[in-house]
């Protein structure tokens, strides 16, 4: 069995995976089969399966032995499996890093969601399951839940920043130079991270294409 906990979602998220609860667990309380994984669904598609209240945020935290991993790799990123194979045998020896180093970069860049547990939601032969949480969770690696971990001004406005706002509303400013001012005029709902590379400026409701974005920025470094 391949066991991933749902988060009770709170609104529309689309930078989010979402899984879909089906029939429950014969015996087991709060159990369910996993129907299926929907990875970052547009906002009209999540506003629905929230509706539905059988879908939860794919939390990425995941419960299984090794072996039965192994064998879902094998059978869904077969790629995958023999290079990961090399460095488990190597784990402990004097030549670990070496082969971490020369392995690991050759690896698809492809998450266990995408990898392994969508498809394997979609194979009879395997239990996929899902343990539903009615929890308070964030995903920080997205600028919006990391500016709800800070406190805002009486406009909503966040800041790690030195900053200052006019009629400006639900501002998230991240800095990396505290000698560097962050200045807004009449902005609502904007995301600006400054950083000594780069600056990002974005409507918060486009925070999901942050990738997108960076992409461009280093083939622009390239060119």
């Amino acid at each position: 069995r391949l066991i991933t906990f749902a988060i009770t979602p709170t609104y529309a998220a689309t930078g989010f995976g979402y899984v879909e609860r089906g029939a429950a667990i014969t015996g087991v309380d709060g159990a369910y089969h996993a129907a299926q994984f929907v990875e970052k669904p547009d906002e009209a598609t999540a506003t629905e399966f929230i509706a539905s209240g059988r879908w939860g945020w794919n939390s990425g935290m995941f419960i299984f032995h090794a072996g039965t991993l192994m064998d879902a790799v094998r059978r869904f990123k077969p790629e995958s499996c023999e290079p990961l194979l090399a460095i488990a045998s190597a784990y402990g020896t004097t030549s670990f890093r070496d082969v971490l180093n020369e392995v690991y970069p050759t690896l698809a860049k492809v998450s266990v969601d995408y990898g392994v547990m969508e498809p394997a939601s979609h194979d009879d032969t395997l239990s996929i399951i899902t343990i539903p949480m009615d929890v308070q969770w964030r995903d920080i690696g997205s600028w919006p839940s990391f500016g709800e971990t800070l406190d805002a001004d009486a406009h909503g406005n966040r800041t790690t920043a030195r900053a200052v706002h006019l009629d400006s509303h639900n501002v998230l400013a991240v800095s990396d130079d505290p000698s560097h001012t962050i200045a807004t005029i009449g902005c609502d709902d904007l995301i600006i991270v400054r950083t000594k590379d780069a600056t990002l400026v974005c409507r918060a409701d486009r925070a999901q294409d942050v990738k997108a974005i960076a992409d461009l920025v280093d083939a622009a470094r390239e060119g």
